[in-house]
């Protein structure tokens, strides 16, 4: 069965919006996070550096994930969940990537690395509810 051709629009105000809404899920728990800081009283011990690069981490990682989803819009629902499992295998990826990276090459020190992985954990399960959310919402569209 051959596929069909459908002219393919990107609509970038529409990944903007995806992208700030991204941005401002990881905002709201980053400085919930820096209210947990500033109550234990450590910086050193809670790792602001290990938490601020999970979030950078973790919001280059959904951004790029939704890169898929966004170019699908508009296209039927199957085609629609297949790209939301493209990009969420590619957040997977990249995510875990560049986590080991970061931790290989010590760019966070090494006292702080179970605070780094927590919170990387912490934002990726974030992000991943909030990416499904999206998916869902753009696959009933298509239906």
């Amino acid at each position: 069965m051959p596929l069909e051709s459908k002219q393919i629009s990107f609509d970038w105000l529409g990944f903007l919006k995806l992208a700030l809404q991204a941005i401002g899920l990881v905002a709201i728990f980053f400085v919930m996070g820096l209210g947990t800081v500033r109550w234990w009283g450590s910086y050193r011990f809670f790792g602001v550096t290990a938490m601020t690069a999970a979030a950078m981490i973790c919001l280059f990682a959904a951004i790029v994930g939704l890169i898929p989803l966004w170019m699908a819009e508009g296209l039927d629902a199957e085609r629609a969940v297949r790209a939301w499992l493209i990009g969420t295998s590619l957040r997977t990826l990249l995510t875990v990537s560049i986590s080991v990276a970061v931790l290989l090459f010590r760019l966070v020190s090494m006292e702080q690395k179970f605070v780094f992985g927590s919170w990387a954990i912490g934002f990726y399960f974030i992000l991943l509810v909030w990416e499904t959310a999206v998916a869902v919402k753009q696959v009933k569209k298509a239906l």
